[in-house]
């Protein structure tokens, strides 16, 4: 299982594909749209369409209020065109895949807090491999990763 998963920040997109093995492939990163939502939506989707057959889904942090379980939005943060709207929705509509999304700094303690990285290697390796499925989210310019739940596919955002 491959996910491709994204650490959206205000003036930068990270992004990668991730195996259960934790390696990645096409990361890098792009400009943070900073003019609209549906900017930022095509430049989501325009990482992902390359990906798309090879992927189980989307693991995305993000700034703001952000309510894992509904992938609703309630203060974009840096993302202002985010707030008040259902983003975890609008990225499955536009990508046609199970989404997952966390707070950028949420998501960065999630696994930081298990200890060294054979620990979150570990944990990362048993999420991505157990039921309901879970997705990890990398960020490829930084030195820590966090695991965030992929919901299974009847009940994905």
């Amino acid at each position: 299982m491959k996910v491709m998963v994204f650490d959206v920040g205000g003036t930068e997109i990270k992004y990668s594909v991730m195996d259960e093995q934790m390696n990645r492939f096409d990361a890098g990163s792009v400009p943070t749209p900073q003019d609209t939502q549906e900017h930022f939506l095509d430049t989501i989707y325009a990482l992902y369409a390359p990906h798309k057959d090879e992927v189980d889904g989307i693991a995305m942090a993000l700034p703001g209020f952000v309510d894992a379980n509904t992938g609703y939005v309630s203060n974009g943060g840096a993302l202002l065109y985010n707030t008040g709207t259902q983003v975890g929705q609008l990225v499955r509509e536009r990508c046609g895949c199970r989404v997952t999304l966390e707070n950028d700094g949420k998501a960065a303690g999630q696994l930081q807090s298990c200890g060294p990285v054979p620990c979150r290697a570990a944990a990362m390796r048993q999420c991505l491999s157990s039921a309901p499925a879970w997705a990890a989210a990398s960020l490829p310019m930084a030195s820590w990763c966090a695991a965030f739940t992929l919901p299974p596919e009847s009940t994905a955002l």
